[in-house]
């Protein structure tokens, strides 16, 4: 259904409870009143860093990096190297919290540098962990395991089992997000042993619902559904509505596993309001998944449909509100720091027209007003009467500024997309190196995500199918770099065997879009299948991403399925080039090669408004492959056609036929 939830735990949302006795909330109001009354510095500075306390255990991410900097002004007057290290850390807190990851980062190492200079364990700890989560929040595994371990040698020299336990937790989720299912259990169950004899309840519900993701992942869906309610019911207890809609899912998961979809579709409806309220889109893509997947299984064709457009619809738009949010949040932080300027701004006007409306309240000023209503009222009147016209003209002129906007838009698509028909081969090219063949393309939108490629090296043709993340612009972007890596592949570095072409296109995309690196990612890949035949002595080789090659042999009496690696071009996660299975196959004439995207498949339609999916294609392709390509093409095309009726089509549609 999805990717099972998991729980990190982070030091600025009150997991980790600091050394000392304080108690911030109590007293948060009598410390501002000391921060600004005290005259010491060295007062001022602890005063401070209590306040930074507080506010690192709240949402307020405003008030901790307004108080953070001042920390850090004042240290750095002081010359004090601890309160400094201090202030990065909850500078660099502050935009965790606005998910500016890399300004975060920048401040969280020049924190670490400074307490490992100081060799302040407590500080070292802190700094790691969060290094270690904005990582693995980065898909960046590898790196995340790195500060993870450094946090947990440090620890464990500490004797503070509660902070331990924690970062085992941690670890864990890293080995469980690297394939290492065993290991990570062993982390998790260290972790579950510390936190119980803590009773400590928000990591016993945590650990409970990291181990039940790990017993799903093993198909060991029994267990996984009591972790998983025995998690739900501590998150309950503690007014944890996010832990709760995480642990739901996951059962929902389970369920929909062991083939109970009524109980799958119980939890989702449950949870899909809380996620809502929370405002959490990442959680309601994943609901919208699993509603549609489960009225999939239920028949129902109407709802799972309606669910799978809301679904590609988050998908596809996630990457973008990242962006948007990211902005949101930087321009939050600057305003913000602006708070105190506006206040006083505000309160200068308020002296202004408190004298104003002194004066207005005057005899004086009250019989000359008389004397002059009529003509004031009049006045008013002709003022608004320009006023409305001054708006009725903007609103027009708005219009037409909108209107020629949406114009640009669209003229910009079109021009992008003969940009983009004019990189794909032409019908002659495509006829001259694969004389005997067809191309089924059709995309869903202007542009498209998916493209066809045919190049001719060391007297060998090299033909492939592509199926690149999304569609529209943000798929035809990605064509393009598919496109070129592909022909880079072919005329600068002579490749003609398919798995070391799938390897170089993986290791380009993922070096163009610098899907590993510490900033945020595109985290977005190609499904595809390359082929390269011989006609002297046809022999085909194949490799594939995802994407099966069908072959039609013996007389259109013979289906050949080869199946492709599950592997996604371009996205390595940092764990370096993907290596890919290469096929050979002896060919005899009139086989027919068969390559696709998924577009085909899953296009809704039909009677029920269900799929077209594979096996109705497969058995269409045997009974089509005694025919001409270029009739087969046209059968394919009305078909779907028919198919589809009033419904749109949802995806973009590549197939490719080759005879030998």
């Amino acid at each position: 259904m999805r990717k099972a939830a998991i729980i990190l735990f982070l030091f600025f949302s009150s997991l980790i409870k600091a050394k000392d006795n304080f108690k911030a909330k109590d007293n948060l109001d009598s410390l501002i009143s000391a921060f600004y009354s005290d005259k010491q510095d060295t007062v001022r500075i602890r005063t401070l860093v209590n306040i930074c306390k507080y506010y690192n255990s709240t949402d307020y991410m405003d008030s901790l990096l307004q108080y953070a900097k001042k920390l850090e002004g004042m240290a750095t007057k002081t010359k004090s190297k601890l309160n400094t290290a201090r202030a990065y850390f909850y500078i660099g807190s502050a935009y965790h919290g606005y998910q500016i990851f890399p300004t975060a980062l920048d401040y969280y190492f020049k924190a670490l540098s400074m307490a490992e200079d100081l060799q302040n364990k407590p500080l070292q700890v802190r700094v790691n962990n969060q290094i270690g989560i904005i990582y693995s929040h980065q898909k960046n595994q590898k790196q995340a395991l790195k500060y993870f371990m450094k946090f947990a040698k440090v620890v464990e020299t500490m004797n503070d089992e509660g902070t331990l336990a924690r970062c085992y937790n941690n670890v864990g989720i890293v080995y469980k997000n690297l394939g290492k299912t065993d290991i990570a259990s062993d982390y998790s169950f260290r972790a579950l042993k510390i936190f119980q004899e803590l009773n400590d309840s928000m990591g016993i519900g945590s650990c409970y619902n990291n181990i039940g993701v790990l017993l799903n992942i093993d198909n060991n869906n029994e267990s996984a559904i009591d972790y998983q309610t025995k998690a739900m019911k501590i998150h309950q207890a503690m007014g944890n509505k996010s832990g709760v809609v995480i642990s739901k899912m996951n059962m929902a998961e389970c369920f929909l596993a062991l083939n109970k979809p009524n109980e799958s579709l119980k939890l989702l409806n449950e949870i899909m309001p809380v996620a809502i309220e929370l405002k959490d889109n990442w959680q309601l893509r994943d609901i919208y998944d699993g509603l549609y997947k489960t009225y999939e299984k239920l028949g129902d064709p109407t709802n799972a449909f309606k669910y799978h457009k809301l679904f590609v619809q988050f998908k596809d738009s996630l990457f973008n509100m990242d962006i948007n949010q990211q902005q949101q949040d930087a321009e939050n932080s600057y305003k913000f720091l602006n708070k105190e300027k506006e206040i006083d701004l505000l309160k200068k006007n308020d002296e202004i027209k408190n004298l104003e409306l002194s004066q207005s309240k005057t005899q004086r000023y009250i019989l000359i007003l008389g004397g002059l209503l009529a003509l004031v009222t009049a006045y008013l009147f002709y003022i608004r009467f320009r006023q409305n016209q001054k708006r009725n003209v903007l609103l027009q002129l708005h219009n037409e500024e909108i209107t020629h906007q949406k114009k640009e838009i669209t003229d910009s698509i079109n021009y992008a997309k003969r940009i983009q028909e004019s990189i794909l081969p032409p019908e002659s090219l495509v006829k001259k190196l694969l004389p005997d063949s067809f191309v089924l393309y059709k995309p869903k939108d202007i542009v498209s995500g998916d493209f066809y490629w045919v190049e001719e090296c060391d007297n060998k043709i090299l033909f492939a199918a592509v199926d690149c993340t999304g569609h529209g612009v943000p798929g035809a972007m990605m064509s393009v770099l598919g496109f070129n890596l592909l022909t880079q592949a072919a005329n600068e570095k002579k490749l003609t065997k398919p798995s070391q072409i799938l390897e170089h296109l993986d290791w380009g995309v993922d070096k163009m879009l610098r899907q590993s690196a510490q900033t945020s990612s595109v985290r977005d890949g190609m499904d595809l299948q390359v082929c390269t035949i011989d006609f002297k002595t046809n022999i085909l080789e194949y490799a594939g991403a995802y994407n099966a090659l069908w072959v039609v042999k013996n007389n259109g009496s013979e289906f050949l399925e080869i199946k492709a690696d599950k592997k996604i071009v371009g996205f390595n996660s940092g764990a370096g080039t993907d290596v890919f299975t290469n096929h050979t196959l002896q060919l005899s004439k009139g086989d027919v090669v068969y390559i696709l995207s998924d577009g085909y498949a899953d296009q809704f339609g039909g009677p029920n408004g269900k799929k077209y999916k594979y096996k109705p294609l497969k058995e269409m392709l045997l009974s089509i492959s005694l025919q001409s390509m270029d009739t087969q093409k046209q059968l394919l095309d009305s078909t779907i056609e028919k198919w589809r009726g009033s419904l749109e089509q949802v995806d973009d549609i590549l197939i490719i036929g080759v005879r030998v």
